[in-house]
């Protein structure tokens, strides 16, 4: 269970205890990791344009902090808020783009079994955000 789906407003509650605690944060700085359950939080709560900055704030971050691993994750939080808003193409491009980062993530994996078994985890991930099947 993931406690920004369950209980969102707790979620907001220890990520907004965790931002002021960060040492040596200044206005403007993110971090990415607290951004993208922030965001996934807002979307909880319908307060979609606050997740849509947040999440897109992240995605920013990551190219100036090179946080990849986090990346094809934020782009489904997108899939997933675009997808409450009943923007569907938004919605299937940011699965496209999470998905594509995951194939392209897991091919640097030489052993074969392990591949796979790292594609069926993030892809079971990507469901759970919303993404339909693939054809």
């Amino acid at each position: 269970m993931e406690l920004s789906q369950e209980y969102p407003e707790l979620a907001l509650d220890i990520v907004d205890r965790l931002i002021v605690s960060a040492p040596r944060l200044s206005p403007g700085d993110v971090i990415t990791f607290l951004w993208k359950l922030k965001g996934d939080s807002f979307v909880q709560l319908g307060r979609v344009d606050e997740a849509q900055t947040l999440l897109c704030s992240a995605i920013e971050n990551i190219k100036s902090t090179g946080e990849q691993f986090l990346l094809w994750r934020i782009h489904a939080s997108l899939g997933k808020l675009y997808k409450a808003m009943n923007r569907y193409t938004n919605a299937k491009f940011e699965f496209s783009l999470a998905y594509d980062i995951i194939e392209k993530q897991i091919n640097t994996i030489p052993d074969k079994s392990i591949r796979m078994k790292s594609l069926q985890r993030s892809l079971s991930v990507l469901r759970s955000y919303g993404m339909p099947n693939r054809n």
